[in-house]
């Protein structure tokens, strides 16, 4: 479909982006899709590339507030465009110079005249802003707050899953019930306001019963308030925090090596509230931002909350818990034992182009954290009762080039450091390298960053990535990330190395989208035999994917119904002192009518053994996300609707099944299902009102 843009050109024909001939290294950027993709699909295939068994639910969470509260694109701030993540730094860096020239906007469709930004990623950006009212009159004032509390949107979200089987926890040592459950109600007004709750139980935790005597297992409240005079942010309750590059705070979601290459840098003074239900990784208390000048700004926090850890004989904490699980007695033991107090800020300045800044965070805990070092891949995890890391970040960002970096130490003069270059050559082509250095020794509680072992400790290593776009409809992409580990990890007895590439290519055509992606990694174990030695593990990856959609992603079309579908093959080839192959083979379709939207997906899978299982991203409920992987044969189908009964009620409802053909049982332990299948019902009520 031939699309016609009319715009006024004549308001910006001064308008053209300074172009820097820099040297520098490889830089990756996000794949190519087509317009009419969703922010869902995009990050799903970002996502699963990754391969691993993250749980992903808040990313979408806040990626799905974003889209529920879009950003008003006349009063947007650099942080707020920082936590999209398929932006370049380029892209943001134009995108406010271009929005702090022209504004006030008076249509989305003005952003065409940013020119690092593609049809696709302008169709992306457009689900995430917006132009209010007051914008479209000609106005940009900020709101009276009589008006934030009176006229705001109110949504309240209930779900339910339902599993048609029994585990074995169920029937003797799970302390609930087997059904899974949880709410959220959230009042917003635009982007200045959020007030609200979650309230999230597991499968097996008690329900207003036991230790669980108020209800759910888990409570977030949250209160926030942003763009008030001069500050910037204030979040009261439960909280999330960003700084820097990550390396002394990073509580935020970030989704793995595929696309941090966008996000790696974009961690500056970033405070937001809490509505996932994750029970990890986040402060309950104060923090704020105050803009001191039009350059200078400055966070502060302060936190108590409990945590779970297991405990030793003598009463101290030999591992912090973080998956929130308080089902059996055990689990319920953990529950709250151990209490942290955690207070710091940092200070940023940002002008011309430049930025520089310094973070510091103080943890107490109240029992003494003593890992077991008697096993000597734990000999250096953190331990004690205070922690203090302390950092510097700095960078500069113009057209076409950018450099960051951020070095850390922790309170017993341990490093850590990552620096990132990145250039624009042409249109075509861009380039990146990233390195870092982590000391085996370095410790932070709330440390996330680039890196291939998962921990901001024990590893160097140099990351090189390259885009080219040989043609409109065609981008190739390739990385490669070379990684040392000097002291010994899990299952490695001694220093180890790992090696991680990928090759992408994707082409988008019109209606059609075809991806095909492969990667190779390979890293060390011990030796089965001997565990002195270090054999060799090569992992090898495939997926070819072919998506066709009638609909044009034009958020003006006024298309009753429309069509997509998508078929993907995958497959997997591990060598660990053996061979160990499988593949999947996967579709689905999802059609909109009117006033429903239904989805039916179908895989089958067929692997040697868990060495070689395959994930896949399949589409779920509001707020959620799922990733599942699967081993061994079997197939998974899945059927979801969702109906409007009016502009403001949504209900979905979704089945899925897994069968498997080679066992007769699935999972083990408290998790034992004495069946070869099982069937899962979901249902989810979302409903919007002022």
């Amino acid at each position: 479909m031939m699309r016609i843009l009319f715009v006024p050109l004549t308001a910006y024909a001064n308008y053209a982006p300074e172009v820097l001939a820099c040297l520098a290294f490889f830089f990756i950027v996000n794949p190519s899709y087509p317009s009419a993709y969703t922010w869902e699909e995009y990050l799903a295939d970002i996502t699963a590339a990754e391969d691993d068994d993250n749980d992903y639910d808040d990313a979408y969470d806040v990626l799905s507030d974003i889209t529920d509260n879009p950003f008003d694109i006349n009063k947007i701030t650099r942080e707020e465009l920082e936590q999209i993540p398929f932006l370049t730094d380029v892209q943001i860096e134009e995108i406010c110079e271009f929005v702090d020239r022209y504004k006030p906007l008076r249509t989305l469709n003005e952003l065409a005249l940013i020119t690092s930004m593609d049809a696709d990623t302008r169709g992306l950006l457009m689900q995430f802003v917006c132009i209010s009212d007051d914008d479209a009159r000609g106005t940009t004032k900020s709101p009276k707050l009589k008006d934030m509390f009176t006229r705001g949107k109110h949504k309240a979200t209930a779900y339910a899953k339902i599993p048609f089987y029994e585990r074995a926890g169920d029937k003797n040592g799970y302390l609930g019930y087997k059904y899974k459950h949880w709410m959220r109600y959230d009042y917003s007004y635009g982007d200045y306001l959020r007030v609200g709750f979650t309230g999230a139980q597991d499968a097996g935790e008690p329900f207003f019963a036991g230790d669980n005597k108020t209800g759910y297992d888990y409570y977030s409240f949250y209160f926030t308030m942003k763009k008030i005079g001069r500050l910037e942010a204030l979040s009261v309750g439960n909280y999330k925090l960003a700084a820097g590059m990550g390396l002394v705070l990073s509580t935020s979601f970030s989704l793995g090596k595929s696309s941090m290459m966008t996000s790696i840098s974009r961690r500056s003074n970033i405070v937001r509230p809490h509505t996932s239900r994750s029970e990890a990784d986040y402060f309950r208390g104060v923090a704020a931002t105050v803009r001191i000048t039009d350059d200078l700004r400055v966070m502060v926090f302060a936190s108590y909350r409990p945590m779970d850890a297991t405990l030793n004989s003598d009463g101290s904490a030999s591992t912090l818990i973080t998956s929130g699980y308080h089902r059996t007695e055990t689990e319920m033991s953990k529950k709250g034992n151990t209490k942290a107090t955690a207070v710091g800020g940092s200070i940023r300045y940002d002008a011309h182009g430049f930025h520089c800044g310094a973070t510091t965070a103080y943890t107490h805990l109240s029992r003494r954290l003593s890992p077991k070092t008697s096993t000597i891949y734990r000999r250096y995890y953190p331990a004690g009762t205070d922690f203090i890391n302390a950092s510097i970040d700095y960078g500069y960002i113009c057209h076409k080039f950018s450099v960051y970096g951020e070095t850390a130490v922790d309170k017993a003069g341990a490093v850590a450091t990552v620096n990132k270059l990145n250039l624009t050559v042409w249109d075509k082509v861009t380039l990146t390298a990233l390195q870092r250095y982590y000391s085996y020794k370095y410790s932070s509680l709330y440390a996330n960053s680039f890196s291939d072992g998962g921990y901001v400790r024990n590893e160097s290593g140099i990351y090189f990535g390259v885009t080219y776009k040989p043609i409109y409809d065609l981008t190739l992409s390739a990385y490669t990330d070379y990684a040392y580990f000097p002291w010994p990890k899990y299952r490695i007895s001694q220093a180890s190395h790992s090696w991680d590439n990928m090759l992408t290519a994707t082409y988008s055509k019109g209606r059609w989208m075809v991806m095909g992606r492969y990667r190779l990694r390979m890293r060390q174990r011990n030796s089965s035999s001997d565990s002195d030695i270090l054999t060799g593990l090569t992992e090898q990856k495939a997926r070819v994917k072919v998506s066709y959609s009638d609909d044009d992603g034009n958020v003006d079309s006024a298309l009753e119904h429309s069509w997509t579908y998508t078929l993907q093959t995958d497959f997997s080839f591990v060598n660990y002192e053996g061979m160990s192959m499988g593949y999947m083979i996967s579709g689905n379709v999802e059609h909109t009518w009117r006033k429903v939207k239904a989805y039916a997906s179908l895989a089958y899978f067929n692997t040697d053994d868990y060495s070689s299982r395959l994930c896949t991203y399949e589409k779920s409920m509001r707020y959620s996300s799922y990733f599942p992987s699967f081993y061994g044969e079997g197939i998974r189908y899945t059927i979801m609707c969702t109906y409007n009964f009016s502009p403001s009620l949504l209900i979905t409802a979704k089945v899925g099944i897994s069968d498997y053909f080679d066992r007769s049982t699935i999972s083990s332990s408290y998790q034992l299902i004495d069946h070869s299948s099982m069937t899962d019902l979901e249902l989810q009520v979302h409903w919007t009102f002022r």
